[in-house]
């Protein structure tokens, strides 16, 4: 089976880039909880916006990477075992088109193939982030193991949780609709 890493379209002509999310439970500057699904709750987020623009289905947020999805394609992923929608509220002059939701995982598989993959890993002595020692960072080829990720569909990656993967399924799911600013990345 084929896994491929889901990152946005960053050449989508005229494309919006989203901040940061922004709620009574959020503080501010740090959006870590929406990539491990830790203390997110019920409740309206705002979204603020780096630069306005085209509305796309599918956007990350220059802020720690939080997929944003439209309305369009939250419904396609609905049926998704460990995925959640949170509703948005864009910070912008005009109305959007569609609903926008943070989609978030808690699922997290240890499939990150070392043999296959280009990388490097945080070191206790790291002069930025000697917190996330042992964890991956600077990944230059990211490879998944099929047989550890058997049986997943939308999934982030242990040591490694800005990496969003989607199974081969989903791909051929998502390809079929007319969704603007997805981009696969095969991981293999």
């Amino acid at each position: 089976m084929l896994f491929w890493q889901l990152e946005d379209d960053i050449n989508y002509p005229s494309r919006w880039y989203l901040n940061e999310i922004g709620g009574k439970n959020v503080d501010k500057g740090y959006n870590w909880q929406f990539l491990t699904g830790d203390g997110v709750v019920d409740e309206k987020y705002t979204l603020s916006l780096t630069r306005d623009g085209a509305e796309m289905d599918f956007t990350l947020t220059d802020a720690f990477v939080v997929p944003i999805v439209s309305g369009r394609l939250k419904d396609a992923l609905d049926f998704v075992e460990g995925v959640r929608f949170f509703e948005i509220l864009l910070e912008r002059k005009q109305q959007s088109i569609y609903a926008y939701y943070a989609m978030v995982t808690d699922k997290m598989v240890d499939c990150f193939d070392e043999k296959s993959s280009i990388f490097q890993i945080f070191t206790p002595d790291d002069p930025i982030r000697p917190d996330r020692a042992g964890e991956y960072h600077s990944v230059l080829r990211l490879a998944v193991d099929p047989i550890r990720a058997a049986g997943h569909d939308i999934f982030r990656i242990e040591r490694y949780p800005t990496a969003l993967i989607v199974s081969d399924r989903i791909k051929r799911i998502l390809d079929q609709l007319d969704l603007s600013g997805l981009r696969f990345v095969l991981c293999a």
